[in-house]
């Protein structure tokens, strides 16, 4: 065992300069791991051999996407922060939707991370559980339905067209709206 355990359910391997995962096939009762700061670039073998974890800390590897994390379906708290995780969340946190539980996850420091907070909505699309990204707690519907109510009886909104923003990367999103409605006409 690990002296560091929290309890009996928790390993940590934390720290201990991991390019892989050990073996994991007989942990299946786990609930919590923490294989932060190793050099992890893959867990693909995680969710089948830990089905039950609740609490999965995965901050400071190198991995670019976390494959079957929607298998885990107990989820309820993921760190991933400081990966290479890209390039958007949906194509990294792999099926993160079926993860009905999870409510709370950290993925600051990653490629997919934009400094206008977008990826927070979009986390929030993929996965309508969560209540804290990043430590901020996250509204459980998008505050842009609200803005486009308000916005229907100003004349130039209707007049506008969002065509210069419907490039190949980019869509409209809340911070964008609410730029236009408090922008002063």
């Amino acid at each position: 065992g690990d002296r560091s355990m929290d309890g009996p359910l928790s390993l940590s391997l934390a720290g201990r300069g991991l390019l892989t995962l050990p073996d994991l096939s007989g942990y299946g009762e786990l609930t919590a791991l923490d294989a932060s700061e190793n050099y992890l670039g893959s867990v693909a073998r995680l969710a089948f051999h830990l089905p039950r974890l609740q609490c999965l800390r995965l901050q400071r590897n190198r991995l670019r996407r976390i494959e079957r994390l929607g298998d885990l379906l107990h989820l309820q708290f993921l760190d991933v922060s400081e990966n290479l995780l890209g390039p958007s969340p949906g194509a990294a946190l792999q099926m993160i939707g079926n993860c009905c539980k999870l409510t709370v996850i950290f993925v600051a420091g990653n490629p997919f991370v934009d400094e206008r907070g977008d990826y927070r909505y979009q986390l929030l699309d993929l996965c309508s559980s969560l209540r804290m990204v990043d430590g901020e707690a996250v509204k459980g519907s998008r505050p842009g339905i609200q803005l486009i109510e308000r916005s229907k009886g100003v004349s130039s909104m209707s007049s506008w067209q969002p065509m210069d923003f419907h490039t190949k990367y980019y869509y409209p999103t809340e911070s964008a709206m609410q730029w236009m409605v408090n922008w002063p006409s």
